[in-house]
């Protein structure tokens, strides 16, 4: 029970950098998409 606990923990903080990482990366292929957009 006590390890069940700790790994769902786990879990969540691991899905709360997924989803930051997720962010992230959609936020760099907007800021790409409009520098190439600039550019051309």
């Amino acid at each position: 029970m006590k390890k069940l606990k700790s790994d769902s923990k786990v879990g969540i903080i691991g899905g709360e950098v997924t989803n930051h990482l997720k962010n992230t990366l959609y936020l760099f292929k907007i800021l790409f998409r409009s520098i190439s957009g600039i550019l051309r």
